[in-house]
């Protein structure tokens, strides 16, 4: 059975539960999409309503999201790069 979206957009949250305890997190969500993504890795919910899902899962499998890294300009020079060679002081 697959969960009907209720209410906005806003409204259709998904709440990610663990701690350092327990090995399983806990997945609430009212969202239609992250419904089918944990169905289609092959998680079965736990305890289900039209409009909310829950899911228990191993904590090892929940992936957080990481901030994209932020462009500072153009790239320095690197610190490998040979520098360029002086010419020889020439004796007289």
């Amino acid at each position: 059975m697959v969960i009907k979206g209720t209410g906005s957009r806003v409204e259709n949250e998904t709440v990610i539960v663990f701690n350092d305890f327990d090995p399983i997190a806990i997945v609430n969500t009212a969202s239609p999409s992250v419904f089918r993504r944990m169905a289609k890795r092959g998680f079965v919910p736990v305890s289900q309503t039209p409009s909310r899902a829950r899911f228990e899962i191993p904590k090892g499998r929940v992936r957080l999201p990481s901030q994209p890294r932020k462009k500072t300009g153009p790239n320095p020079p690197s610190k490998r790069a040979f520098p360029a060679k002086k010419a020889d002081p020439v004796a007289l």
